[in-house]
């Protein structure tokens, strides 16, 4: 008599990518070393004035969308730019990992300072 055992696995759905949209409405987390109250730069419209400082900051209009840790799932990477009003512009490189269609930042890092 012969046995027949069969296998199911199952294959989770993938969540739904991350969008430009996402990456404008979402709280930056610039750690508590930045020049903002608490580092949190909450970015609406893909813009946002610290009220405190004087700093504006916008979202670079290059961005990108694709899997970065293997999961099948479409994350982000983001620019956020700091004009202080001064003569220079800071650039921070955002990894945004996708939890079920939901943005959540990994890590950021200083990327260039640009003179005006």
């Amino acid at each position: 008599m012969k046995t027949l055992v069969a296998l199911a696995i199952a294959v989770g759905a993938a969540a739904a990518p991350l969008t430009r949209a996402q990456l404008e409405s979402f709280t930056y987390d610039l750690g508590a070393s930045s020049s903002v109250e608490g580092g949190k730069v909450p970015i609406a419209d893909g813009k946002w004035v610290d009220p405190q400082g004087g700093s504006t900051f916008s979202l670079h209009p290059l961005h990108a969308i694709g899997d970065l840790d293997g999961d099948a799932n479409a994350d982000a990477i983001a620019i956020l730019v700091e004009a202080t009003g001064g003569t220079g512009s800071f650039h921070y490189l955002f990894a945004l990992m996708n939890r079920d269609g939901a943005a959540i930042q990994l890590q950021f890092s200083p990327v260039t300072v640009t003179v005006r």
